[in-house]
């Protein structure tokens, strides 16, 4: 660690009593990751039951039919990590829904509610899964585009049919938003222990538990993977000169700069008291370092205003790129962490050596010599003669 003159950073949040609002805002429960696919997939097939057997005369159908389908493949390709790619998915399948309601027969008759329907069940099934703002952006889309549609149709509704229309959309959105409340709160408690609630990373145990799935889903792609462990230890020497607060703020800093290194694909994971993993998908040991340095710099450093003192935080830190199709996230993390480990054993060595050699050399050669001059001497025990005995 060494000072010098930087920027603050942001304040922690949460604990266990209050999980559901001390997750992080990027929070996608492992329950609404199962359930999107499956989700989408239905409303591929209603939708697609819609256009393509009432209207199978209608190109529109054809095209705009197998959207969902196509969502419902990203989704379980790669399960969401953050709500903006759940939100995105369902303002796509919400606009597919809505075009296809713009190109449908004029003599539709009855069949029009089917489309308008499914329009409704895609808001609800995406305020189930999203938390409200986001929930409150895909359903205010829906109601945008849907009267686009009404006046890009030629036929404007009247204000009593707008008001039934929005309301068809927002009401079901609304209930399922409550019971999506309820289902978050609930994984929010089993999921608590994943996250570290000092920094919003995933804790050693949410390393472990989602690091395993997105370990899994690059190999079975056969994508390259590596893991970055750092060792933060001048954290504690902070808390012990700066006090715990400032210690803290480091911390957050360094979570910063690791979750931006990780981006959207990547995790980062507070894996320790002062020890922080990352896992990079997509990316060689070679790529992994250029995106660390990319960030942290080159020597890698985290820098922090104190009081008008720039702490600046130099972390050691090893790469271990999963080469093996059947390695497992833990093996991979204690391999790295032995790696760290005998890194650091072999610079305090160094710092050992080159500490015995700086005394030696600055020691004057009176003191030296007096040294050994009582080395000498007391080697030198001293021994009581035995008499000499005359043989009789």
């Amino acid at each position: 660690m060494t000072e010098q003159g930087g920027t603050g950073t942001r304040a922690p949040g949460g604990d266990r009593h209050h999980a559901a609002a001390a997750m992080p805002p990027g929070w996608v429960s492992t329950r609404v990751r199962a359930i999107e696919p499956w989700a989408l997939a239905a409303l591929s097939f209603s939708t697609a039951a819609t256009a393509v057997f009432l209207w199978p005369g209608l190109l529109a159908s054809w095209l705009l039919a197998p959207v969902p389908l196509l969502a419902a493949r990203w989704a379980h390709s790669g399960a969401a990590r953050h709500p903006s790619e759940l939100a995105l998915r369902g303002t796509l399948v919400v606009c597919a829904v809505l075009l296809l309601q713009l190109h449908r027969p004029a003599d539709a008759g009855a069949a029009a509610l089917l489309t308008q329907a499914w329009l409704a069940v895609a808001c609800a099934a995406y305020a189930f899964m999203l938390r409200p703002a986001w929930a409150c952006g895909v359903s205010s889309v829906a109601l945008v585009v849907l009267a686009a549609v009404r006046l890009l149709s030629g036929e404007p509704p009247t204000p009593v049919v707008a008001i039934a229309e929005g309301l068809g959309v927002v009401l079901p959105a609304l209930l399922a938003a409550f019971a999506g409340a309820a289902m978050r709160r609930a994984d929010a408690q089993r999921e608590f222990s994943h996250f570290d609630p000092a920094t919003g990373l995933y804790s050693h145990e949410g390393l472990l538990s989602c690091g395993h799935e997105l370990l899994a889903r690059c190999l079975r792609r056969r994508r390259a993977v590596t893991m970055a462990v750092f060792d933060c230890s001048d954290l504690l020497e902070v808390r012990r000169i700066y006090g715990p607060q400032v210690a803290r703020h480091l911390a957050l800093s360094v979570a910063r700069q690791l979750s931006r290194v990780a981006g959207d694909k990547g995790m980062a994971a507070r894996s320790g008291m002062v020890e922080f993993s990352l896992v990079l998908p997509g990316l060689d040991r070679e790529q992994a370092l250029r995106a660390i340095q990319q960030v942290l710099g080159s020597p890698t450093r985290v820098e922090y205003e104190a009081g008008g003192v720039e702490i600046v935080l130099v972390p050691n830190f090893v790469l271990a790129p999963v080469e093996n199709t059947d390695e497992d996230i833990a093996r991979v993390h204690a391999g790295a962490i032995r790696k760290l480990a005998a890194s650091r054993e072999q610079e305090e060595r160094r710092h050992r050596s080159m500490r015995r050699a700086r005394e030696r050399h600055s020691r004057p050669g009176s003191q030296a010599r007096q040294e050994m001059q009582s080395a000498r001497e007391r080697a030198l025990a001293k021994t009581v003669p035995m008499p000499l005995m005359a043989s009789s």
